[in-house]
């Protein structure tokens, strides 16, 4: 494999088609090839490719099918499916252990729980790099994406962004380590960001001691009850950290830090376009083209990261965590692995360098 950070004005161009570099290219065949075993239904590399340059240039149908100088019914059909194989892979459970290194291995594609967690959109991850005394572990989101306005009209779609329908998401970014943990969605774009954290959502999945760092979008006001008047909602958004409530003025750069590196991994996802322009499909299928975004975003902060935050904060006035609380990534053994290595994650003895991949574009 060549240096994934040594790029050539042919891997922008590339990059440009598909979103993606060709090593996350190779990456995500491999997994779709061990986790799904798609080779069962002869799909070959080429409608990888066109699934990635359908995500990210979102053009007609009839355009597309033009310019690759395929059918345009066999053209969809194959990347339909493509993407919603790239959708199911955010959800892999692995299992056993590494009798070498102590970790977990995956009993299909053999890479160890470490590995196959942090490719994962998986909420576990957000523990790796903690430094157990912050209770915050993760910073939150909304994202809008427009689609079209719903017949018969439902004003409920209207998204104050967009001034128009769209639906919305909930990502969740690890301050420790940057990566994607946490995605929730479709719901509509007139939800508020706060009902969508506290009824049934991230606030259920968290420690309880745990917060998360948000915008001023999530802020709350008064006493209230949720739907069936048991659980007050205020409990549940004192797990929202957006008020100016700390201690040193270090600690509130610290805080916008970790809230800008969020906002520019959502950035990652609206540079594919079929998130940035209007969803023309059904809207059944937008669910699919966010989650394999997701994927692919995931994969591309494990091959080259963002910024690490120099994250800190104790909430002096708010629940600490035990001291005896402990994750799988304890493990000094885990701790050393390079999770922003793009070698760590491809096996050497097969073809799966990119470069057959590549070609065939």
């Amino acid at each position: 494999v060549r240096d994934p950070y040594n790029y050539s004005e042919e891997d922008d161009m590339r990059k440009a088609c598909i979103g993606v570099t060709y090593v996350v290219c190779a990456k995500l065949w491999g997994l779709l090839v061990t986790h799904r075993n798609i080779l069962q239904g002869s799909i070959q590399p080429k409608h990888i490719l066109w699934a990635l340059c359908y995500l990210k240039v979102y053009m007609q149908q009839y355009v597309f099918s033009s310019l690759l100088g395929e059918d345009r019914r066999l053209l969809m059909r194959w990347t339909w499916r493509v993407v919603e194989d790239i959708h199911a892979l955010h959800s892999q459970v692995v299992s056993q252990r590494c009798a070498v290194c102590n970790l977990m291995l995956c009993n299909v594609c053999g890479f160890s729980d470490f590995c196959c967690l942090l490719r994962q959109i998986d909420l576990g991850a957000r523990f790796h790099g903690w430094n157990k005394k912050s209770q915050c572990l993760l910073t939150i989101d909304g994202v809008h994406c427009m689609v079209r306005e719903p017949s018969p009209f439902d004003k409920e779609m209207f998204s104050h962004k967009h001034k128009r329908a769209a639906l919305m998401y909930e990502i969740g970014v690890g301050i420790f380590n940057g990566l994607v943990c946490w995605v929730n969605g479709p719901f509509k774009a007139s939800v508020e960001d706060k009902a969508v954290f506290g009824y049934e959502g991230l606030a259920e999945a968290l420690e309880a001691w745990e917060m998360v760092e948000c915008d001023f979008g999530y802020r709350h006001d008064g006493e209230k009850e949720d739907e069936e008047g048991k659980t007050p909602w205020t409990a549940r958004y004192e797990k929202l950290m957006y008020k100016s409530v700390h201690d040193t003025r270090k600690d509130g750069k610290e805080c916008a830090e970790a809230r800008a590196r969020h906002e520019t991994i959502n950035a990652l996802f609206k540079d594919f376009m079929i998130l940035h322009n209007i969803f023309r499909n059904e809207l059944d299928r937008h669910e699919w083209c966010f989650f394999a975004i997701a994927v692919l975003v995931q994969l591309q902060l494990l091959e080259k990261p963002h910024w690490q935050v120099d994250y800190n904060v104790v909430y002096e006035m708010y629940p600490k965590p035990p001291t005896h609380f402990s994750t799988i990534y304890d493990d000094e053994s885990s701790q050393d692995s390079s999770y922003a290595s793009a070698d760590a994650y491809t096996d050497d003895s097969d073809d799966s360098d990119g470069s057959s991949l590549v070609n065939s574009f």
